[in-house]
């Protein structure tokens, strides 16, 4: 009536109110519909279609599943005019894809208990109808429909996503989705499976633009009843968008100028000097001060750039990890462990790679940081910038083998992510490689996993002296939580080893906005989940948001600093080594 298509799967007018519903249904119907009342409209729309069924010659449905063995269709639905369009009029046609086949009626009942689960969360769909072929004096027709699904089949990397039940679970969980809706966030399909399927069944430019609007928070992943690897096919999406289409400027030069480390660093020297006007020390650059990136920084605040990179700190012994072991009863005492500290830590939260280097010395670890690290490639690898992320990820797996140590430990959860994750599937076509990336994985942990499963720290072992306990919230980043499933490890440091006392955020598994570049191409989306983060953080009382990701650090910093907030955000080693410095001998002294 209002010639829109559906903006979700299984809802399909989710983005409607009830007042435009009965507008609609006013000026369509020529007599007054409640612009309140759901159960008027409802009554209003069951009888206004009854009748067309009745006259209807033919019915055309989908189907949510071809049981093979028997020749069954099923079909799912929960306000039955999918019944009344099979049932009623002399002629059904089904329409289907070819991956609705199933082998048996085991395989279509676990598809039904998981599909309303996961859609609508129900026991079972209201109308679960079962047709083994049409009543007498009627017929029944099937059509099975390819549209590039059997070219899907093909490919090892999407083969998968033909398995999705059409549940819409990883829409109802997609933050960009929640913000824009299903109109702007897919072209037939939407949510995550729509960003996958359309360039297969619609072309890839029509999948092109919505693919855009994903921020790489994996949500989709942890509630898909089906285990597709969603994130991982919608970057390989992005990478065949970026192949055909090419990277766009300026983000194609930045990408290019940062696969080169020598580059880099004259650059990050330049800019630190450059902005000395601007910072005039402060830890921020606002907004007012860049007019260029106004639409960028008018709600947040970009950090400034550290006058000294990491590296250069750990050298010149301005790190604390000079100072002796605290003496602390921990597995990890006498280990040998290599830092990979990620590019914002080297180029703007030094102090925070400092802090982890201060509470694993602090444990009697030696701490070694491997010549030649860079960036792990994670930049061109979320903008579909393969060639250059591999370039990266090829220095970075031989840097980290250089350092010959059994455990190389990271405080950023994206950096670990992709060394331990997206490394292996970017170099699937490269077996020496991709052996070489497996290797580097096994070795590497995430700072908290260290301190929880090989340190094995005791609870109030890193407790405060004066027995007062810190007050905080705890942001987890999409990738700790999402990709790398930490969330017991950071509890657990903050509660029982360091006997602070933690309020939980509400929306805690919702992503705060950052998503790399995203915040860049889509400020007013990426301003919108900042916020609600945000607001959030406040609800709980606390001045102190804790966290194990530089980039949402930086986000949810800025995001502070523009709006005149004044709540904290630390990453949780420079908690943990405030504590480490009370226990060293030198603090006891």
């Amino acid at each position: 009536l209002r010639g829109e298509r559906p903006s979700h799967m299984v809802m399909p007018a989710i983005h409607l109110a009830r007042q435009q519903v009965g507008d609609v249904f006013t000026a369509t119907l020529g007599r007054e519909i409640s612009r309140e009342d759901v159960g008027e409209q409802v009554r209003a729309a069951r009888d206004a279609i009854r009748d067309v069924f009745f006259r209807a010659g033919m019915g055309i449905t989908g189907a949510n599943a071809l049981i093979a063995e028997s020749g069954t269709v099923m079909m799912a639905t929960n306000e039955g005019n999918g019944r009344l369009t099979s049932s009623i009029p002399p002629v059904h046609v089904i329409l289907a894809g070819i991956e609705k086949l199933v082998p048996t009626w085991e395989d279509a009942m676990t598809q039904l208990r998981v599909l309303a689960r996961s859609a609508t969360a129900q026991r079972l769909t209201v109308y679960t109808t079962f047709i083994r072929g049409p009543s007498p004096g009627q017929e029944q027709h099937l059509v099975l429909v390819d549209n590039g699904r059997r070219r899907m089949r093909e490919l090892p990397e999407f083969r998968e996503a033909l398995h999705c039940i059409r549940c819409a679970a990883c829409a109802n969980v997609c933050p960009p989705y929640r913000e824009v809706g299903g109109h702007v966030f897919g072209h037939i399909y939407s949510g995550a499976i729509g960003l996958v399927v359309t360039p297969f069944l619609h072309g890839l430019e029509a999948g092109a633009g919505p693919q855009s609007l994903c921020l790489s928070c994996n949500a989709c992943e942890t509630v898909c009843p089906v285990d597709i690897p969603l994130p991982r096919q919608i970057l390989d999406i992005r990478a065949m968008v970026a192949e055909r289409k090419g990277v766009a400027q300026p983000k194609r030069a930045i990408l290019a100028a940062y696969t080169s480390p020598s580059l880099m660093n004259v650059l990050f020297k330049i800019g630190a000097r450059a902005q000395l006007p601007v910072t005039r020390g402060r830890p921020f650059v606002r907004g007012s001060q860049v007019p260029v990136l106004n639409r960028q920084t008018r709600w947040r605040s970009l950090p400034a750039l550290a006058r000294r990179p990491l590296r250069e700190r750990l050298r010149s012994g301005l790190a604390a990890s000079s100072h002796p072991a605290a003496g602390i009863p921990n597995g990890a005492s006498g280990l040998t462990v290599a830092l990979f500290p990620g590019c914002m830590t080297e180029r703007i939260y030094p102090e925070q790679g400092e802090a982890i280097a201060e509470v694993l010395t602090g444990l009697g670890v030696t701490v070694v940081s491997p010549p030649g690290l860079h960036c792990c490639g994670l930049i061109p690898q979320n903008s579909g910038d393969t060639a250059h992320a591999k370039r990266m990820a090829r220095r970075t797996i031989a840097a980290l083998e250089r350092a010959n140590v059994e455990h190389i430990v990271s405080g950023s959860a994206s950096c670990v992510a992709m060394l331990t994750q997206d490394y292996v599937h970017l170099f699937r076509d490269d077996p020496s490689w991709r052996e070489r990336a497996e290797a580097l994985a096994a070795k590497i942990m995430d700072f908290t996993s260290f301190l929880v499963s090989v340190a094995k720290l005791e609870p109030g072992s890193l407790a405060a002296r004066d027995g007062q306990s810190r007050s905080l919230t705890y942001h987890d980043s999409c990738q700790g939580l999402n990709a790398l499933g930490l969330s017991a490890e950071p509890r657990r440091l903050i509660r029982e080893v360091m006997g602070d006392e933690l309020t939980e955020l509400a929306e805690n598994t919702f992503c705060c906005g950052f998503g790399g570049s995203f915040s860049f191409d889509y400020p007013d989306v990426s301003e919108r989940l900042m916020n609600r983060k945000l607001a959030n953080a406040e609800a709980t009382g606390t001045r102190l948001i804790v966290s194990d990701n530089q980039g949402c650090i930086m986000h949810l910093r800025g995001g502070l600093d523009a709006s005149g907030r004044q709540i904290e955000v630390r990453h949780i080693a420079e908690l943990l080594a405030e504590r480490i410095r009370e226990q060293s001998p030198t603090a006891r002294n």
